[in-house]
Parts: C-alpha cells; structure tokens; sequence
C-alpha cells in the first residue's frame, strides 16, 4: 500500500508503534539526503532528530507525542519542526500524520509522516486528506471487513461532530466549503470505520470513544 507513495513529490516516512522506520520513499531522500538502506530499521529520532521552530530540544526528546497519540488511535496535529539532514543542517518543514493499517493481516497501525518544505497548515492537511483518499481507495473495494479498526480522520470527525449538532450534509458542506458529495463520503467512511448502520449510531459511537 505504502508503494503508492514512493514517487510522491513530498516526503514520506511510516513507523511501526516502536517508532522504528519501515518506510522511505524517494523524496525523504532528497529532501533530507538519507537513503533508504541507511534508514530502515532505525528509529526516527535516530534519523530526523525534529526540533521545534523554536528551541533546541529535539521533540521526541521525552517520548515522541505523535507516537503516543497513535496508539490510542488519534491523528496527531500538523507540526512545524527543523529536520535533520545527513548534512548536517537542519530544514525547517511541515509535517502533517496519518495513521494508516499496514496490510489486513497485521493489526498493528503505521504512523505516517508526510513532510515538504514548510508550507501552511491548510495546504498540509489538503494534501494528508488527499493521500488517505487514494489509500482508502485501495483499502476497501466495498466495505472491508477491517475498516473499523482504521481511526477516523480529522475531517471525519468534523463532520460527525457537525452532525450531532443536527445539521444537514448540505449545511454542513456549506460551513466547511466542501461539496455535498464529499460530506456524504466523509459520512460513509465514518459510519463503516465505527461499525455504524446509520448517522446516528456512528455519532453514538463517536462519542462513545471520546471524539466528539
């Protein structure tokens, strides 16, 4: 599944919730001048060693936050941080996660980093949604039987939060300046990833688990 990011024009990098690389596409290498052999199998503050905009302290110098997130199933926010390049320098990039399943076999998540050189936070998260989209794609040619145990998105939750306030997918569109037809597919994804029959079980479900 990861294959369908190895010519992606960004960066790209997955770790396993041990925090050790399992993935490198090729522009994690030109971007940060590593290669693929020299990386896989290490952890990422090995490799990266992020420090925030602001600060000398690498960000996982107490526990990598992201990390922690994942493994209760929660999307980590878009970050800024300086990377360490096998140079030497530091580039100051955007990082936005994903966390993806990595194959129907393994129960256990990826986190996914996908980092470009710093750009804003809006144009981050398009490009995660647009990403999860074409591996969701993938994913499930009907409705899979592990999709519930892939977390929901960011976006997912907004909409199942705008939902439980009793607003309309055309409302809803209209507040986030998205098509109905792509509420209407957030609303699917949410529903079959929490297992739902309908809006409101997956709003059940949702609040159940702390989302809303």
């Amino acid at each position: 599944m990861l294959d369908l990011m190895e010519e992606a024009p960004y960066g790209v990098y997955a770790v396993d919730m041990d925090q050790k690389i399992v993935f490198w596409n090729h522009s994690a290498e030109r971007l940060l001048g590593y290669k693929k052999s020299d990386v896989i199998g290490l952890r990422c503050h090995e490799v990266c060693a992020s420090l925030p905009e602001e600060g000398s302290e690498p960000v996982c110098l107490n526990g990598c936050p992201s990390i922690l997130l994942a493994r209760e199933g929660i999307i980590p926010p878009v970050v800024h941080v300086r990377m360490l390049c096998s140079s030497g320098e530091r580039k100051p990039v955007t990082v936005t996660p994903l966390i993806i399943h990595r194959d129907e076999d393994d129960e256990q998540n990826l986190l996914v980093h996908l980092f470009h050189e710093k750009v804003n936070e809006a144009r981050a998260k398009s490009v995660a949604e647009n990403v999860h989209s074409v591996l969701s794609a993938k994913l499930e040619p009907g409705e899979a039987p592990h999709d519930k145990h892939r977390p929901l998105t960011l976006r997912e939750i907004e909409v199942l939060r705008l939902l439980a306030m009793a607003l309309e997918a055309g409302e809803i569109a209209e507040r986030l300046e998205l098509s109905s037809h792509t509420i209407l597919n957030h609303i699917r994804n949410a529903r079959m990833k929490l297992n739902a029959k309908n809006r409101l079980e997956a709003i059940l479900a949702a609040q159940r688990r702390g989302l809303l």
